[in-house]
Parts: structure tokens; C-alpha cells; sequence
């Protein structure tokens, strides 16, 4: 249906699997601050485990640019130097 008619927003799930033994699993979003704002009261992990909100213009992504994540060391590991590159891409 998004062919004929395209949908409003697009989205992009990432989804990284580790060795058990490298990494407990922890729960983050990354989008614009409406989105995580509207995906943390709508799904069940982010709304309940995660209580950490941060604005992406700390992290270098911009003022419109939200991150809410269960672990915030998690956070600062994840987004490294490139992946923040990419993501302001």
C-alpha cells in the first residue's frame, strides 16, 4: 500500500544480538522528540523500563532529536562517534 500512496513517516528498526557473555540487553529509542515522546507512552518496554529521557543535542543529533534508553552508560556505548555520524546522516 506505502507504494501507491507513501505512508506519513518512515522508521527504522536496528536491532543488534550480542553474546550473552558481551552484554546484558537494555531497551533505547532514537527519533524525533513527538515520535519518542508518543513511542514511550505506546510500547510496553520503553514505557516501563525506561526512565531515562536525554535530548539529542547533548549527544550531538540535533535539538529535534530525542533518546530515551533504560541504561544511560549503555547510551553513551552505543552511540559512539560513528554511529552519531551516521545517524546525522
Amino acid at each position: 500500500a506505502n507504494m501507491l500512496k507513501p505512508g506519513k513517516s518512515d522508521q527504522l528498526h536496528i536491532r543488534v544480538d550480542m553474546n550473552k557473555e558481551d552484554m546484558d540487553t537494555f531497551v533505547m529509542a532514537v527519533g524525533n522528540k513527538k515520535s519518542v515522546a508518543r513511542l514511550g507512552k505506546e510500547l510496553n518496554d520503553l514505557s516501563s523500563l525506561c526512565g531515562e529521557k536525554k535530548s539529542g543535542e547533548k549527544l550531538g543529533l540535533g535539538s529535534n532529536v530525542a533518546v530515551i534508553s533504560e541504561i544511560g552508560e549503555a547510551t553513551s556505548a552505543v552511540l559512539d562517534s560513528k554511529v552519531l555520524s551516521l545517524l546525522s546522516k
